[in-house]
């Protein structure tokens, strides 16, 4: 029975340049799979982040912390485009991931 070459040139593939090395395919497109999902959690972790930086003055008490959260909006806007970047490069690596 022929062995099937896989295809190293394809950027995901799990024997190509981008896997571990010394893992077999599986334990290497399973620790992919896993950086994956924790690039998924990131981004949504750092958009909420943004989110509430940039909403937090409006549901707040005026005072001296009202102030101060409503002049860090740099930083939730930062927060925002961040988590949005982590989240399309999840898509972008779960559209171009090879189907098996």
């Amino acid at each position: 029975m022929a062995r099937i070459k896989p295809n190293l040139h394809h950027p995901r593939s799990p024997d190509g340049p981008d896997a571990p090395a010394g893992l077999p395919p599986d334990a290497a497109t399973a620790k992919a799979a896993k950086a994956n999902k924790e690039l998924l959690q990131k981004g949504l972790m750092l958009a909420c982040i943004g989110l509430a930086v940039l909403a937090g003055p409006y549901f707040m008490a005026p005072g001296g912390m009202r102030g101060m959260v409503a002049s860090s909006s740099l930083v939730g806007w930062f927060g925002l485009a961040l988590g949005v970047a982590f989240m399309l490069l999840y898509a972008r690596r779960r559209w171009q991931a090879p189907t098996a």
